[in-house]
């Protein structure tokens, strides 16, 4: 009996495993393989036209690990199939182009100093679609006396919203800094109101504690269990400053389940999370994952599987309660309910639904 076991499963290691094998080593090699860039250079078209009143801009600093007129780097398929990649800069430097729309004069009440750590627009892919992101942190000094005092960072996941079905990387940078630079005006312009008292309202994005982290790596764990199914699970995930009450992003997850008739250990590449911030403490979490997972059967001889049917395919969404204090590092707990949908080839389609707690660290 585990001769014929082991006839029946020799198809897999002797024609799948050496697939699997190759594949791994091309992948890297493949996207190892490096080639010229097309070099783009852009027009900053700065917003002129909004008075900036009593701020005056002495000088920005760039501080990136980078050119400085550099501002994305995109790939594009080519006839659907070539990936061409893409370098775009401003034909002046960066901190140039920001300072050419705002008008400088040393005699105004607040000299304020800017610190690009970080400018780059980035492309966010999701499940279905995609997205254009301006992501910054722009640290704001006030020039008092001869000293300069850190008043706090400008914290930017600036999306863009395409003014044409398609545009070219050019078109789109373009088109972006143009918007993204009327906005940053009216950041700073707000900044200075707070700090004269005249409002007490302020831009979400400007965050005052020095102690805020640029990014932060979370780790959490969930279990979840339901009516004869239960399993486990991890995901990592970076974020950023929160700046909104609602936030997407994306982890990589793996995946422990345990059926009444197999086992199987499955990993997705993006599970998709939409967060809707309540308080400090308090996030509302809905999860979308899309899973591949490896079978154990666990009577053989009864459910006699397949070649196919070694692997499952399982379509799963949590929604669930987090504490999750607002920008900080600590705990981070879920509680929350789980739906799943597992599918084996030629087998009865699972629908499962159960409980789910999690516990991690943000870092």
């Amino acid at each position: 009996m585990l001769s014929f076991s082991f006839r029946k499963y020799s198809i897999f290691y002797w024609h799948i495993v050496p697939v699997l094998f190759l594949t791994c080593i091309y992948t890297p090699i493949c996207r190892g393989q490096k080639f010229l860039p097309d070099t783009l250079f852009v027009e900053f078209r700065g917003d002129s036209l909004i008075d900036m009143g009593p701020v005056n801009i002495m000088e920005i600093n760039d501080t990136r690990n980078e050119n400085p007129n550099f501002v994305r780097f995109e790939t594009r398929k080519k006839y659907m199939l070539i990936p061409v990649d893409y370098e775009i800069y401003t034909k002046q430097s960066l901190s140039f182009e920001i300072l050419s729309g705002i008008s400088r004069d040393t005699g105004r009440k607040y000299n304020y100093i800017l610190d690009i750590r970080k400018f780059e627009i980035e492309t966010k892919k999701r499940r279905f679609s995609k997205q254009v992101y301006l992501v910054a942190d722009i640290p704001v000094y006030e020039r008092i006396a001869d000293t300069n005092q850190y008043l706090g960072t400008l914290y930017y996941d600036y999306l863009y919203q395409p003014l044409a079905k398609k545009e070219s990387p050019s078109e789109s940078t373009e088109n972006l800094l143009c918007r993204w630079h009327t906005d940053f005006k009216i950041d700073l312009l707000t900044i200075e109101s707070v700090s004269s008292g005249t409002t007490p309202d302020i831009t979400p994005n400007f965050i005052s504690d020095p102690k805020i982290k640029s990014l932060y790596l979370n780790t959490i764990g969930g279990t979840f269990i339901g009516l004869d199914w239960w399993g486990v699970q991890g995901e990592v995930y970076f974020t950023r400053p929160e700046t909104d009450t609602r936030n997407h992003y994306a982890s990589g997850i793996i995946r422990y389940q345990n059926n009444p008739d197999y086992e199987s250990f499955a990993m997705g590449k993006s599970s998709e999370h939409y967060t809707l911030r309540r308080n400090r403490n308090l996030v509302l979490d809905a999860d979308l994952n899309i899973l591949l997972g490896f079978c154990k059967w666990k009577d053989i001889e009864i459910h006699n599987p397949t070649l196919y049917q070694l692997f499952d395919m399982e379509l799963s969404s949590v929604q669930s309660i987090v504490y999750n204090p607002l920008n900080a590092r600590g705990i981070i707990a879920r509680i929350g309910v789980i739906e799943n949908i597992s599918y084996v080839i030629n087998k009865k389609l699972k629908i499962q639904a159960g409980l789910f707690l999690g516990l991690g660290f943000k870092l």
